[in-house]
């Protein structure tokens, strides 16, 4: 199996999140390529976990473009190649302003188990947010990925981060495209523990001259 890790990540996909993508692809057509995305969304980042299963009658379609050299073998620089190049058929924005994907994990198997119809290429990508304003926010993606011969799921994750609430989704009739609706709160912790010393700081100015002007009158 073909596998290149970028950073310290470790590819894995939350099987209780994509529980209902996996039940659904597994009564995916023997001619399509089926591509399910997962999109997690954090305060900072927005990470995607995209899953992309060919089917038996379109395998050697898809073995076709990762082994470049049609020598029987996907190498590590085929796979690399195949990952890379994925992030340019799909658009990400946040409130209309472009995101950059980056690829940072992916695997790619064997081409025996492609050859099955089974054999699942797995893609995790990421994208930097800017600060985010306290309210509503829209996240667009779309995935131009094979469109001739593929069929898409699309999927937010539930937020881990308690400042992050999903609203609702809104998908096209084949969900290569997709809006997540979310709103997020910036934590108070900071800005409370900040007006605190402030309000500290003020009682002990306002009791300083206080006891000054004390001391001048004695």
């Amino acid at each position: 199996m073909a596998k290149v890790v970028r950073k310290s990540y470790h590819l894995v996909i939350p099987f209780v999140l994509l529980l209902a993508t996996w039940q659904t692809a597994t009564g995916h057509q023997l001619d399509e390529y089926l591509q399910a995305t997962l999109i997690d969304i954090s305060p900072d980042e927005v990470r995607l976990y995209v899953n992309l299963t060919p089917g038996v009658e379109i395998a050697d379609h898809v073995i076709d473009h990762i082994d470049s050299n049609a020598d029987g073998k996907i190498s590590g620089d085929e796979a690399n190649s195949y990952a890379t190049a994925f992030p340019k058929v799909l658009n990400a924005t946040l409130d209309g302003k472009k995101l950059a994907l980056q690829v940072e994990e992916f695997q790619v198997p064997e081409m025996a188990e492609l050859e099955t119809g089974w054999g699942v290429i797995q893609i995790e990508l990421s994208a930097s947010l800017p600060i985010l304003a306290s309210g509503e926010h829209h996240l667009q993606f779309s995935n131009h990925h094979e469109q001739h011969l593929s069929s898409y799921l699309l999927n937010a994750a539930m937020p881990r981060s308690d400042a992050i609430r999903i609203i609702r989704q809104e998908r096209n009739h084949n969900q290569s495209d997709g809006r997540i609706i979310f709103s997020y709160e910036a934590p108070q912790s900071g800005n409370a523990a900040y007006a605190f010393s402030l309000g500290m700081v003020a009682m002990f100015v306002v009791l300083g001259l206080a006891i000054t002007r004390l001391k001048r009158k004695v």
